[in-house]
């Protein structure tokens, strides 16, 4: 999976954890989001949420969800 296919920023990287933001356009309707995803033991754990750097949103478009879903289906596709 590309980041720059997703619009992701990568923000922090190392063995533990990737963040990275998003920086969606002036018109998209959101801030930005931060993608968070964990490696622990044998799991992942994905989070995506309104980057708490920017303003709030007041709407919601679906980019967290989006985001999540996006991760966890190329994650299952690289485990085959």
């Amino acid at each position: 999976m590309d980041t720059t296919e997703l619009g992701w920023v990568p923000y922090l990287m190392d063995e533990e954890v990737i963040i990275a933001k998003t920086y969606p356009r002036l018109l998209s309707g959101s801030w930005g989001e931060r993608i968070t995803i964990l490696f622990d033991n044998n799991k992942v754990l994905v989070n995506s949420i309104c980057d708490p750097d920017k303003h709030s949103s007041v709407v919601l478009f679906g980019g967290n969800e989006k985001n999540e879903t996006r991760l966890i289906e190329e994650i299952e596709k690289a485990s085959r």
